[in-house]
């Protein structure tokens, strides 16, 4: 690390990697996460969801988050650009405690926003006031992906970064972020007492802790009551079929469900809960195996049951205009639909009965605390991050924006709320949005593989193995 004698040299430092763009490298974007909103079917291969550099969405009660952002199928990321403008202008950095006599100052890079920041302010101003030689600063970081890429080595980065789970692998490999095992009392034992198995292994890279988990977020099933009653969700994705063609052959003109049938994230809970797999650590793809072609061929056989050129926009519109009674989305949703006084209901998505069976199982973007490369204050950031992700402190902050809180007893202390209770309980049956960083080959070979069977009459084994062959060449370019 280059170490830097003049404090004014710092701080000049910071300034520039926060103004300018990354010195010729685009390799920290913002994640390699899938936005999920305005109906582009080709993904791009920007890191973000739900990804880096998101920001927080306001989602009405709070229930938005800040998800898949950029290497997506989609644009409209889940969190970032769902419900508000993103910040062009960096904020003030809000300091907690007097850094003048605090013997540590801890440096924190976020993209919390808006009602998203208090409730988090106040966790660190708890930590601050039972920790009096500790101060806290905390820097709103627009375009955080890139900045940290080119902060971190050159010695002027923070000592946590609030990112997202999909950002670990990259990130590990570049030497952005550090392992936390051991510190802080942070153990394996610890994360899997403390989190359910998806956080968990969210956060786990290459058999070491990158960071702890903050708050879940997964797509389910919301339906309008107007329209449906519980009772008549389906349980599994025959009945699905089935109640697609029933209700759109008797309801002129609506839909029984919808979702934007074209991209990786939304399609997850289908590939993966038939036991498929997109790609694996090694990074190989995994398009064409059986389970992935039984899906593909049940993808392809729901053609005509939504729009032919439905996309994530075109669904909410459906929805809200009550012309779909369930819409397969997230909780960047829910703001609108309580705006719109809607009465709606969640439920879990149908249990898949081709491939291997089993629960759905969506992508889930983890948002986590992780410890800067280089940190000179390490030790007392590792203990920071373990108080902010602590289920008393997530409890706290959940009641606040709404967001599904990680810790497994915060979650089961809010059962209360539908929205918290119904996005949390399909969350713990999905898998974590891929911390490799081969993910980020995948994207655009699914998203154009999903649009060509939602919409194209190419035979189903020739999409899929033209998809695997476009997705080994793009993982061979990353090794």
């Amino acid at each position: 690390m280059r170490s830097f004698k003049h404090s004014w040299l710092v701080s000049l430092c910071i300034i520039m990697v926060m103004l300018l763009p990354a010195c010729g490298s685009d390799t920290g974007t913002s994640g390699s996460t899938p936005t999920t909103g305005a109906a582009t079917t080709a993904a791009t291969d920007t890191p973000a969801a739900a990804g880096g550099a998101a920001t927080d969405t306001p989602a009405a009660s709070g229930a938005a988050t800040d998800t898949p952002a950029a290497a997506g199928a989609a644009t409209d990321t889940p969190a970032a650009a769902a419900a508000g403008p993103t910040n062009t202008v960096e904020p003030t950095p809000v300091s907690l405690g007097d850094p003048n006599t605090a013997k540590t100052t801890v440096t924190i890079w976020h993209s919390w926003a808006s009602d998203y920041l208090g409730p988090k302010q106040a966790v660190f101003a708890a930590y601050v006031k039972a920790h009096p030689d500790v101060a806290i600063k905390l820097l709103n970081v627009s375009d955080i992906g890139t900045k940290v890429q080119n902060a971190v080595p050159a010695g002027v980065g923070p000592d946590i970064i609030a990112w997202v789970d999909d950002q670990i692998g990259t990130n590990v490999l570049v030497g952005v972020i550090d392992p936390l095992d051991g510190k802080a009392g942070i153990t394996k034992d610890y994360l899997t007492k403390t989190y359910p198995k998806v956080a968990a292994d969210a956060v786990t890279f290459n058999d070491q802790i990158y960071a702890l988990p903050e708050t879940l977020e997964a797509i389910t099933l919301i339906y309008n009551k107007a329209l449906i009653t519980e009772d008549k969700i389906p349980k599994n994705t025959t009945d699905m079929k089935k109640a697609m063609a029933d209700f759109n052959a008797a309801n002129s003109g609506k839909y029984f469900m919808v979702w934007d049938p074209n991209n990786a994230y939304s399609n997850a809970p289908w590939w993966y809960g038939a036991g498929g797999q997109y790609v694996d650590n090694e990074g190989n793809a995994h398009l064409d195996s059986p389970e992935g072609l039984e899906t593909a061929n049940y993808m392809r056989s729901l053609q005509g049951l939504m729009p032919k050129d439905i996309n994530n926009d075109t669904a909410d519109a459906l929805f809200n205009d009550g012309k779909a009674a369930i819409e397969l989305t997230g909780p960047w949703r829910i703001a609108a639909l309580k705006k719109a006084n809607m009465d709606f209901g969640l439920a879990k998505i149908p249990a898949i009965d081709f491939g291997k069976k089993g629960p759905a199982a969506p992508f889930v973007g983890v948002k986590a605390l992780m410890l800067a490369h280089g940190s000179k204050n390490a030790d007392v950031a590792a203990d920071v991050i373990k108080f902010y992700t602590s289920a008393e402190q997530l409890q706290s902050m959940a009641k606040a924006t709404g967001e599904v809180p990680a810790a497994t007893t915060a979650a089961a202390a809010l059962s209360s709320d539908p929205v918290v209770k119904g996005f949390g309980d399909q969350a713990v049956d999905g898998v974590p949005l891929p911390n490799t960083p081969y993910m980020g080959a995948l994207w655009d070979p699914a998203a154009k593989m999903y649009s060509a069977l939602w919409s194209g009459t190419e035979d189903v084994q020739k999409v899929v193995t033209a998809a695997q062959a476009a997705a080994t060449a793009s993982l061979a370019k990353m090794k």
